[in-house]
């Protein structure tokens, strides 16, 4: 019987709303209006006033902005 290779989990990375705005070039207010509309992904709370987005998601929205053109 062949032997299935594990495959390694990619690293999951976070980044920080700045991060976020530089590599979008969305401002502040428009990031959260497309998150309203939940046209943009959810951040994620991981600290008491820390948020973060999986830079996976948003790698994966900005694709499909440009697919959708």
């Amino acid at each position: 019987m062949p032997q299935i290779a594990e495959r390694t989990p990619a690293k999951l990375h976070f980044i920080r709303q700045p991060e976020v705005l530089k590599r979008t070039a969305l401002s502040r207010s428009t990031l959260y209006e497309l998150i309203a509309k939940e046209r943009f992904p959810k951040p994620l709370k991981v600290g008491e006033r820390i948020n973060c987005w999986p830079e996976h998601e948003v790698d994966a929205w900005m694709q499909e902005q440009v697919a959708g053109r």
